[in-house]
């Protein structure tokens, strides 16, 4: 999923929401990668992200700062991410799931 591009900043916020569905939650990865867009040039890598989605689930919905590891694998030079995830559980239907 991509976020909408924020123009006019070298600190902009995305207040943005984007639902993921978790399957294995100590078996996936959440990889956020962000560019610089600009309207005449190529996008520019600024860097990436990577966490453990159990992690994040423990993080009880509290924010969490992360540094940006650029393409060398240097982090913190590019910028931090700040972010909160929220888990929610599907709700199964009482009496299980029935499949015609």
């Amino acid at each position: 999923s991509e976020s909408p591009v924020v123009y006019g900043t070298c600190d902009p916020t995305f207040d943005w929401v984007c639902l993921l569905p978790i399957d294995l939650p100590h078996d996936q990865l959440l990889d956020i990668e962000v560019f610089d867009r600009d309207k005449f040039k190529p996008d520019e890598f600024l860097g990436r992200i990577e966490n453990k989605v159990v992690d994040l689930i423990e993080s009880g919905g509290k924010d969490i700062c992360l540094e940006l590891c650029d393409a060398s694998g240097n982090r913190g030079y590019n910028g931090k991410l700040y972010f909160r995830t929220e888990w929610r559980p599907l709700q199964m239907p009482q009496g299980g799931m029935s499949i015609k």
